[in-house]
């Protein structure tokens, strides 16, 4: 069948699908098959090696481990301890509350792959204080979704490690590239904080507790366990100590035991996280299958290579074809979650992105970066509804007008990583 021909087919197919309400995994993965058995004149044997590579990939263990580790956190009490330790070294600084939610979703965001945890996790503890103090509700609400938006780039991200896999790229690498553009993205959101809340004095309380500098040590010591854990995740990684593997087996068996510690990680607890995780995986396995069928379908019947050349062929300049493909991942983060972004996007856009000079480990955090925009666009973002099923309900309008500028932050974020690309490059180069 002719190249052209059938790329068309295949699109029109996925986009059927999807309009009638099929879920990507599915769409994707009839769509692949439908490519491979007309692309390859009735031969299906190509599922047969497309499935088998899917799951016996070693890499896939590193989403297990990391998976299970956020959710033994999540089930272990981790996160008010984090919480208390945050809001008492940063009450006093103008923002308050809001720097606290930043502060404490990025460093749990070091420790779990889901954004969404993140957002469940201090939704409902955030709100209750900030009420309570008397906190502007929608900056409020806004910056604990854009903490929570820390989760998809701070190491351990789900998204960099499909990310790695579909693009053949190091997963070890990948995470170190995340963490400075990750910090950055914290500063940045508590910069705006700091300075709205000087231009804007009436609307932030003024906290009348006062801490002493034992009391801010002594906060310290709670969370002293999970810094650790941490630092004995990432650190073995980027020593090359270890593997991502071998760091999220050891993350996970130290959550463990720190959530028994807590005293707050009971049998029936650990039950739900491994469950969660067999779930979640289960579900993302199944994408990856579809997005490895394209993949494959794609590559050997070279279209990939006809629309690289068709897009190089226009003539047009770096920065916009790059400004197209920002808007692409914006406008479809408004419709779909970040994996299926991911997946259905990455076997087109990473030739072009190859093509267009952009280093592979960069183009990762970019678009990782770009499908954080994703998770706080309506009318499907995910974490604005886990926020507002967590805090009762009736605030969806309150948060999205609250992420507003936070939206556009992470747009600047994108321009600074590639602008000063070594923000993202020069950690994975010293490994």
């Amino acid at each position: 069948m002719d190249t052209n021909l059938l790329f068309i087919i295949l699109t029109a197919t996925l986009a059927v699908l999807l309009v009638f309400g099929f879920h990507i995994a599915f769409a994707m993965s009839l769509t692949g098959i439908l490519g491979i058995y007309l692309g390859f004149g009735g031969n299906l044997d190509p599922l047969r090696t497309v499935l088998w590579e899917t799951i016996n990939s070693s890499t896939l263990m590193v989403l297990v481990v990391f998976v299970l580790m956020g959710e033994f956190l999540l089930e272990g009490g981790v996160s008010t301890q984090l919480y208390d330790a945050a809001d008492i070294w940063f009450h006093k600084v103008p923002g308050g509350l809001l720097h606290t939610n930043i502060i404490a979703t990025a460093i749990f965001s070091a420790a779990s792959g889901s954004s969404m945890a993140c957002a469940a996790t201090f939704g409902k503890v955030a709100y209750t204080e900030g009420q309570k103090r008397g906190y502007d509700l929608r900056l409020n609400l806004g910056s604990l979704a854009a903490g929570a938006c820390l989760d998809a780039l701070i190491p351990p991200s789900t998204l960099l490690i499909f990310y790695g896999i579909l693009t053949d790229q190091s997963i070890g690498k990948l995470y170190m590239a995340g963490i400075i553009p990750g910090i950055c993205m914290a500063l940045l959101f508590m910069l705006y904080i700091f300075v709205y809340s000087l231009m804007n004095p009436h609307i932030m309380p003024r906290e009348q507790i006062t801490y002493t500098w034992k009391e801010r040590f002594l906060a310290l010591r709670n969370i002293t366990p999970m810094l650790i854990l941490i630092v004995i995740c990432l650190g073995p990684i980027y020593l090359g100590l270890a593997t991502p593997n071998e760091a999220g087996a050891i993350g996970a068996i130290g959550a463990l035991i720190l959530g028994i510690a807590y005293r707050s990680l009971t049998p029936g607890k650990v039950w739900q996280a491994l469950l969660r995780t067999v779930r979640l995986n289960g579900m993302l396995i199944f994408l990856m299958f579809g997005a490895r069928l394209l993949i494959y379908m794609f590559a050997n019947k070279g279209i990939t290579v006809q629309v690289v050349d068709w897009v190089t062929g226009l003539g047009l300049p770096f920065y916009a074809i790059f400004s197209f493909i920002c808007l692409l991942y914006i406008v479809l983060g408004c419709f779909f979650d970040s994996f299926s972004i991911l997946f259905l996007t990455i076997p087109i856009i990473y030739p072009i992105s190859s093509t267009l000079g952009i280093d592979p480990i960069l183009f990762g955090i970019v678009v990782t970066m770009l499908l954080e925009t994703g998770l706080i666009t309506p009318p499907f973002g995910i974490v604005l509804f886990v926020i507002e099923g967590v805090t009762g309900g009736g605030h969806l309008g309150d948060i999205i007008r609250g992420i507003v500028p936070f939206f556009f932050l992470i747009l600047i974020g994108i321009v600074m990583v590639m602008v000063f690309p070594s923000l993202a490059l020069w950690l994975p180069s010293q490994m």
